[in-house]
């Protein structure tokens, strides 16, 4: 969360006090309908990518990426990769 906190990139959606943090990637986008088409295409793209796995979910209606962190030697590290990754990937679905 504090990662997610931290990037200008990303808006954290939730705080929970579980290992889940739901969240959207915004880029640079400022439009809503943009924003949540990119995160909906972000987990099949994530997914034949094969870097990281995460998913997505609905809450309070607006589509959200949710990532569970429950691995003990997860560190900032990890986190920073992820949302490289998540980066690198919408990078490529915003190019085309």
């Amino acid at each position: 969360e504090q990662q997610l906190r931290a990037s200008s990139d990303f808006e954290l959606l939730t705080q929970s006090d579980l290992a889940i943090a739901c969240f959207r990637y915004r880029g640079k986008l400022t439009d809503e309908t943009a924003i949540a088409e990119l995160n909906q295409a972000l987990i099949p793209a994530l997914e034949n990518d094969g870097r990281v796995f995460i998913t997505g979910t609905r809450l309070k209606g607006q589509f959200v990426l949710r990532a569970c962190i429950i691995n003990h030697r997860k560190s900032e590290a990890s986190i920073d990769y992820l949302l490289d990754v998540i980066r690198d990937v919408a990078a490529r679905i915003m190019s085309r």
